[in-house]
């Protein structure tokens, strides 16, 4: 049984460090939004004890 051959073999470049600092920033993002909602709700439900 032949092998299957691939017969398009192209190079994809892509600028992973302007990606991966986007990837990044958006995380950070993301994770500080999710910390100050915890935090805020936290205090909130303290205070009110």
């Amino acid at each position: 049984m032949p092998s299957p051959q691939v017969k398009n073999k192209k190079k994809i470049s892509i600028k992973e460090d302007s990606t991966l600092k986007g990837t990044f920033a958006a995380v950070m993002i993301l994770g500080a939004i999710i910390v100050i909602t915890w935090a805020s709700v936290y205090f909130l439900y303290v205070g009110r004890l």
